[in-house]
């Protein structure tokens, strides 16, 4: 376990934070639930299952058939989607100047996502931030709840050695937000990430209405936000 002396942490959601993964992702989702047998438009799919775990996913196909969702989904779902990350994936725009900005200003983060542990480790490798969160990247499957609970934020600041009321989530979506309010843990709303681009100003109203206590639409003004909240806690 790390230990910072200052006693803060920035933790980032991963999908649509750091990476630009959630077109990619919904395209493809909505594709694979489509094969299970159930239609499902884009926004739906968006509105149903930003910032959701499998389990959710599956859930949602049982509901909808009213037959158990086959195992195989897991693994069709994730072929579909490794196949687009190797192809496409790319980091949000200004993500990896928004991390070097905090390592200049000694500020250290992590990842909490509510994605799997292959998943995340697929999108570090593809996006070259492997090395860059050696230890420090944390995935839901790890604890007992996803998010909306608090489990993956409570986990991560453990981890790290840092306490909640110290820490900074980086949250796109309000299952997250949710989640990090319930570990008490203060929250920035970020809309920058492309499946945002037509719906920034109904996105940032969803976050707000999380808890979110600010919204960014850049990584400029995120880095702007994270140092001027540094710098109100106590060393």
């Amino acid at each position: 376990m790390m230990t910072d002396t200052r006693k803060r942490l920035v933790i980032f959601d991963f999908d649509g934070v750091l990476i630009d993964s959630e077109n990619i992702a919904l395209e493809e989702l909505r594709n694979c639930i489509g094969a299970y047998g159930v239609e499902i438009d884009l926004a739906e799919t968006r509105a149903r299952f930003l910032g959701s775990s499998v389990a959710d996913h599956m859930a949602f196909i049982t509901e909808r058939t009213g037959r158990p969702c086959p195992d195989s989904f897991r693994a069709d779902w994730h072929e579909r989607l490794y196949g687009r990350y190797r192809k496409e994936l790319q980091l949000v725009p200004g993500a990896a100047a928004t991390l070097s900005g905090l390592d200049e200003a000694g500020i250290p983060y992590a990842i909490a996502t509510g994605g799997a542990v292959e998943r995340l480790n697929v999108g570090l490798e593809c996006t070259g931030l492997t090395e860059r969160f050696d230890g420090r990247a944390f995935s839901a499957e790890l604890v007992a709840r996803g998010k909306p609970a608090p489990d993956i934020f409570i986990y991560t600041a453990e981890q790290i050695g840092v306490p909640a009321s110290d820490c900074l989530v980086v949250e796109d979506a309000p299952h997250g937000t949710r989640g990090a309010l319930a570990a008490g843990m203060r929250v920035a709303g970020f809309t920058g990430g492309s499946h945002f681009e037509a719906m920034r100003d109904r996105a940032a109203e969803t976050l707000l209405h999380a808890g979110a206590e600010v919204i960014v639409d850049t990584h400029a003004a995120l880095l702007d936000y994270v140092l001027e909240w540094a710098d109100e806690l106590p060393e």
